[in-house]
């Protein structure tokens, strides 16, 4: 049986997502430049990973759990429900996973701001696998010097594509000016993932060459 929708709309955790993303979503439209997103996506981001930290210490204490064992030390305490209880940790898990999805669509007007509201960027850049947790992900880092180091050396701004639903095929794009350029992190330049770097350069053919968008439904435009 399903948890009731009006216990996880006034579950503390959802209540504290949906004030923060109502500021969020403010300061978004009040983005004054590359410097104002440049900080916002920081603040963004520092959200989802608090989200997630927590959904990975609440999805481990379940598997625990279902075992017949009990939650790890250091797991994240529920904010409501029986301790005791299976369920009470997954509704916890249940509640990350549902907020990590609410702030990524922060991210998801983030990145139609940045391309300028051109939907053809948007489609292109979308067909492939979601992307999974951020939190703890093997080249976190490397993608957040990235950015950093983009600012910092050239005061251009480069957005996150794991940090939306919707931008799913490489792990930034810096924007030129009136350019584009997409990116694949890795923590060690010389392995490279051909796959990854065949669909990058099928979105760029598809959007400057009219060539099939990438995935194996492709079809010549939009």
């Amino acid at each position: 049986m399903g948890v009731p929708i009006a216990e996880v709309i006034a579950h503390p955790r959802h209540v504290r997502t949906l004030g923060a993303i109502q500021s969020l979503i403010v300061r978004l439209r009040n983005l004054d430049g590359p410097a104002d997103a440049y900080e916002f996506q920081r603040d963004l981001l520092a959200h989802l990973l608090d989200i997630e930290t927590a959904r990975s210490g609440f999805s481990r204490a379940v598997k625990r759990m279902r075992k017949g064992g009990s939650p790890q030390a250091d797991a994240p305490e529920p904010e409501t429900g029986d301790l005791a209880r299976v369920e009470t940790w997954q509704l916890e898990r249940d509640i990350c996973e549902r907020a990590a999805r609410q702030v990524r669509s922060v991210g998801d007007a983030l990145a139609w701001r940045a391309f300028n509201y051109q939907r053809q960027f948007i489609l292109a850049l979308c067909r492939n696998q979601p992307a999974g947790p951020m939190a703890g992900k093997d080249g976190l880092l490397a993608e957040l010097d990235a950015v950093d180091r983009l600012w910092r050396d050239e005061r251009r701004f480069g957005v996150l594509h794991d940090l939306t639903n919707c931008l799913r095929i490489a792990d930034l794009t810096e924007f030129r000016g009136h350019c584009v350029l997409f990116r694949e992190i890795k923590t060690n330049a010389h392995r490279r993932d051909p796959a990854q770097l065949a669909r990058i350069q099928q979105t760029a053919q598809a959007l400057w060459e009219d060539q099939p968008l990438p995935g194996e439904a492709a079809r010549p435009g939009w």
